[in-house]
């Protein structure tokens, strides 16, 4: 027998392909750009090697980066796409039907036959309905097609659906349908219980933000929904606030793990974060809660100190949080005291200018002394929120989370705020370290306490090396001692690969 060409076997010519750039950084662009030469002059070795690769080199479509190749090129090849990007540059016909990931930035109505070929073989979707700059209360949203979805349950493992009027019911129904579907994301939709808007394909807008007929039913009303068993990570940007909207999206997903939320209005937290405790109290480990600001109140709609402790009690079990906050309460402070056996990620940003400094310092030194499972602290303060005496109080007693990986603060008073981008070695991170915290000399032992990388990388922007520590070191004898003390303390973090102080950032991997 002839022995066979192991060069000669698709499997083996694939696994050289994906050795093979097929995209190239553009410096112009600033990105990666198609670049499928090599793999081209590959497919000319035999007719093999061309039905092998050619099916690798159209795997991706990217309508913004493929502009220039010929429209005949890419129409003659779509049946190869398997994940398609659209921005409005090529709307087709397009010939694949088995797409596995379809991201749609740009809403085109020629584009719905493209949806419908691939309903039955998509796993990842990321959709923008409308077409419309206007503000998001006044634009008409175009409606979700219940039935073309329903046609996408069987695969879909993560939805992104933006800027749609969604009818409550069909979709929690269709939810329940899904059932591999981990990850939900739902931003600036127009939730609406059933109402005489006859059903429309998403090309033809008909269901405005503010329709009348749009009502809602209270939640403990509502029949109750279908079960979403697998879906794991829920996120809702809301912009269109309703009475009992998303209820019956929550009520329905039991087995959450992370849930997020964003909204310009506090009665939006009031309303779901209740019925999150009562149906995920069990699962649920991550929670994130953005305050976004509000042009109707020329400012941020806050919760009380009760409802933020509210927030971080409606779990068992937390170990990932952030949240927006005015200021630290008392009640808050106990509610992440509570959480402190599990909480591994902590995330606060102060939102709330002050005209005198703030007063939260006792209740951080809480935080720093009990929450000692923290892998990752992140503390942004409005500019100069913090003072200099609350500063060091900070650093009074010694911290219980020692086992910090990543550290943030930023705009803390004493911590002069440059920002540059420089690469150093181990050995010069001491000086740059110094440097940032302005009065405090070289210290050549201090690094090594952080930890011995490889080399270090210096995040600043104003020049291309690091300040010399003998300019800074004029202050007043408070922000010398916080510094001091700071540094002790980072000292202590073994763990730390991370640190960020005022923007200036140190990083073990090199990564800024």
């Amino acid at each position: 027998m002839e022995r066979a060409n192991l060069f000669n076997m698709p499997e083996i010519i694939t696994l050289i392909g994906h050795c093979l750039p097929l995209w190239k950084y553009s410096e112009r662009l600033g990105f990666y750009d198609f670049n499928p030469r090599i793999l081209l002059k590959c497919t000319r070795v035999n007719k093999i090697w061309h039905d092998a690769l050619i099916p690798m080199i159209w795997y991706i479509y990217n309508g913004y980066v493929m502009r220039s190749i010929p429209k005949d090129v890419i129409i003659k090849n779509s049946q190869y796409f398997r994940v398609f990007f659209y921005d409005r540059c090529f709307s087709g016909p397009f010939l694949c039907q088995n797409l596995r990931a379809l991201s749609i930035s740009w809403w085109d109505s020629s584009l719905l036959p493209l949806v419908e070929a691939n309903a039955g073989s998509l796993e990842n979707l990321i959709w923008k309905g409308s077409t419309s700059t206007s503000p998001m209360r006044t634009m008409t949203l175009p409606k979700l097609d219940h039935g073309l979805f329903m046609r996408m349950a069987p695969t879909l493992e993560e939805l992104q659906l933006s800027h749609w009027t969604i009818v409550g019911p069909d979709f929690v129904r269709f939810l329940g349908a899904c059932k591999r579907l981990q990850y939900l994301s739902l931003a600036a939709v127009d939730w609406v219980e059933p109402g005489p808007i006859n059903s429309v394909l998403p090309a033809s807008p008909s269901s405005p933000s503010s329709s009348p007929s749009a009502t809602s039913v209270p939640w403990s009303t509502a029949i109750p929904p279908h079960i979403v068993q697998n879906l794991r990570d829920l996120r809702l940007d809301i912009s269109v606030s309703r009475d009992g909207a998303f209820i019956d999206l929550i009520r329905s997903c039991p087995n959450l793990e992370n849930f997020s939320l964003y909204s310009e209005s506090a009665e939006d937290a009031r309303m779901l974060v209740p019925v999150l405790r009562d149906s995920c109290f069990s699962k649920l480990r991550g929670i994130e809660y953005v305050t976004r600001f509000s042009s109707a109140l020329d400012g941020y709609d806050y919760l009380t100190d009760a409802e933020y402790s509210e927030i971080i009690l409606s779990a068992d079990t937390i170990t990932h949080l952030k949240i927006d906050i005015p200021q630290l309460g008392d009640a808050m402070t106990r509610a992440l005291i509570l959480q402190a056996s599990s909480l591994q990620s902590l995330s606060l940003r102060f939102l709330r200018r002050r005209d005198m400094p703030m007063q939260d310092a006792e209740n951080l030194c809480k935080i720093l002394k009990y929450c000692i499972r923290l892998r990752s602290l992140s503390l942004v303060f409005s500019p100069h929120a913090l003072g200099q005496e609350e500063t060091l109080r900070l650093f009074d007693e010694p911290w219980g989370c020692v086992e910090l990986e990543k550290l943030e603060l930023t705009d803390v008073t004493m911590v002069a705020t440059e920002h540059r981008e420089v690469r150093a070695t181990a050995g010069d991170i001491a000086a740059a370290v110094t440097a940032a915290a302005g009065e405090m000399y070289y210290d050549s032992e201090l690094l090594p306490h952080i930890q011995q990388p490889r080399y270090w990388t210096w995040a600043s922007a104003a020049g291309s090396t690091p300040p010399d520590a003998g300019a800074h070191r004029a202050g007043s004898r408070n922000e010398s001692v916080a510094r001091q003390r700071l540094f002790e303390q980072v000292r202590k973090l073994g763990n730390l690969t991370r640190l960020t102080l005022n923007h200036v950032t140190y990083s073990a991997d090199g990564a800024t």
